[in-house]
């Protein structure tokens, strides 16, 4: 096996992948990490795995693949049906380790950011893009502790974003003060107040629905939309 061109090529194939996600990596390297260890839960699922499926369908797998394979579609029903019963278990303990990893602001804030885009644009064409505009604001990894955070902050020289849809402020530029004018609502919303998650996600729905209204020209609603953002 190892004198194999196809082993070798399979592993170096493999070894590139990963250092080229982690050289690419915006986290450096901690997403990188954690989908390697996503990866070896795979394996520690594995024992859990085998003895559920003994338990479930006793019978030595190899000697009823060799039945099916001989013709009896018996075993070969019975050798399907293993197969099956594996990939579900798997599935199911592999959907829970991965449900741990869902960055915890995104639990939290998904259901006010459902709220907010049902008062205050209920016909919005793309309601998951605007979840997306938040991971993309907000998360440089799904494991990053800035991911889904209202007090997520940008500051550089020319610039100054907060917020889960980082409005911006810059000397000639205040996002925050034109998102206060599109609703009586934020009318009274202050900087002081600014990392107010539900506030945040409003402002962004807001200016959201204000770049799609100009775009009226524009037939198309996904269209009109990745053109507002």
């Amino acid at each position: 096996m190892f004198n194999s061109h196809r082993f070798w090529i399979m592993w170096a194939g493999a070894a590139s992948v990963i250092a080229w996600y982690f050289w690419t990596d915006p986290d450096g390297g901690a997403e990188t990490l954690a989908r390697l260890q996503w990866m070896l839960w795979l394996v520690v699922l594995a024992g859990p795995v085998y003895l559920l499926r003994k338990a479930l369908m006793p019978g030595d797998s190899r000697t009823i693949l060799q039945s099916a394979l001989n013709g009896r579609v018996s075993a070969a029903i019975v050798w399907l049906g293993m197969c099956l019963l594996t990939g579900m278990l798997f599935l199911a303990f592999a959907g829970r380790a991965a449900a741990s990893d869902f960055p915890e602001g995104a639990i939290r804030y998904l259901p006010v950011l459902l709220h907010e885009q049902r008062a205050y644009w209920p016909g919005m064409p793309l309601v998951s893009s605007l979840a997306a505009q938040v991971e993309q604001e907000t998360c440089a990894s799904l494991t990053s502790k800035r991911c889904w955070n209202p007090r997520t902050e940008l500051k550089t020289s020319r610039e100054y974003g907060f917020g889960l849809g980082q409005l911006t402020v810059t000397p000639k530029l205040n996002n925050f003060d034109a998102a206060r004018k599109l609703d009586i609502s934020l009318r009274d919303w202050r900087f002081s107040e600014r990392y107010d998650p539900v506030l945040q996600l409003r402002a962004m729905i807001l200016m959201d629905r204000a770049g799609f209204n100009r775009l009226s020209f524009v037939p198309d609603p996904h269209a009109r939309l990745a053109m507002s953002f």
